[in-house]
């Protein structure tokens, strides 16, 4: 039987803040790459952030190419 290490995070995201809560995100990769993590489960909206349902119009693409650029470290 095979073990895994798996990091749940649960980040203080704001709503269209994308930089801000990029470097959230980036912290916690790096915190559960530290830590023997070889799975990340992050929270729902943590990019954009909850309450930005008045937003969708924004252009976030950016952002979403750097999570997956980021995070893609981590995946085994």
């Amino acid at each position: 039987m095979r073990l895994l290490k798996v990091a749940t995070c649960n980040l203080n995201q704001w709503a269209m803040e994308f930089e801000c809560n990029m470097k959230n995100i980036k912290a916690s990769i790096t915190e559960a790459k530290a830590s023997g993590a070889v799975i990340r489960l992050g929270p729902e909206l943590e990019i954009t952030g909850y309450g930005c349902e008045d937003h969708f119009n924004h252009d976030h693409i950016r952002c979403m190419q750097i999570y997956f650029t980021y995070n893609k470290r981590l995946t085994l």
